[in-house]
């Protein structure tokens, strides 16, 4: 019998196939300032089809400097809740419990 995939090898898999799609086959970005944006951060972007791909370094780069946590605020600007304050789960937590 083959053995059980864990919650690890998953998320593994999942994170390897999105960085494979991202960058062969990449995403749609129907606006034109935006691909220009892209396109001056490095990004390879195909304005024909308004699609753009990501680098391997690109990507680290952005997975190196992207905040550990998400803040979800109202309108209002109150804080209603923090994802990706637990280290097991990247599960909303209640403003009380969001780090400052």
């Amino acid at each position: 019998m083959a053995e059980r995939p864990t919650s690890e090898t998953i998320t593994d898999l999942v994170h390897e196939k999105s960085v494979e799609i991202l960058q062969e086959v990449g995403f749609c970005v129907p606006d034109d300032n935006v691909l220009a944006l892209l396109m001056s951060a490095g990004f390879p972007v195909f304005r024909e089809s308004k699609m753009a791909r990501i680098t391997p370094g690109l990507l680290e780069n952005a997975l190196m400097t992207l905040p550990k946590d998400v803040r979800l605020h109202h309108r209002s600007g109150e804080l209603l809740a923090c994802f990706g304050t637990s280290p097991v789960l990247w599960e909303p937590v209640p403003p009380s419990m969001c780090s400052t």
